[in-house]
């Protein structure tokens, strides 16, 4: 789809599948705080500092799509939470390449602004997601589409 959420017409890709769904900046940066943890409207808000009615508008495509699920808030039934479903869950390693390819191509003087870790141990990790029949990391310059 394009900006306006029309499909990409003539265009056979599931690349261009998920940019119709994923592919404007406050919905991957929606799906990142998601993943970080955040689900209340206000603390999504507040961190982007985007309008509420795109917020709103952002919150109820992922829902459509099946990437986020709302659901009341345990201690005040009033009150909805936004939590990723497992679909959501599956974005992960997509927002992860797109934190090493920024810290790899647009560094900070300041260091790392991110950094994918084991959450159980803290110790860094590298997103190695290439692999063969074997299991052996195929490097990214020998990985082609087709």
């Amino acid at each position: 789809m394009d900006e306006q959420g029309r499909p990409y017409s003539g265009v056979n890709c599931p690349i261009a599948d998920a940019l119709g769904i994923i592919g404007d900046r406050w919905t991957l940066l929606i799906l990142r705080d998601a993943v970080v943890g955040v689900t209340r409207f206000e603390t999504f808000q507040y961190r982007l500092g985007v309008s509420r009615s795109v917020l709103t508008t952002r919150l109820k495509h992922l829902i459509d799509v099946g990437l986020l699920d709302r659901k009341p808030l345990r201690d005040d039934g009033r009150r909805q939470e936004y939590v990723l479903t497992k679909k959501g869950q599956a974005i992960l390693p997509v927002l992860a390449a797109l934190v090493e390819w920024g810290e790899t191509w647009m560094p900070q003087p300041d260091g790392p602004r991110a950094r994918l870790v084991d959450r159980r141990s803290g110790d860094p990790v590298s997103l190695h997601f290439c692999r063969d029949s074997d299991s052996a990391t195929v490097p990214a310059a020998a990985v082609c589409l087709r």
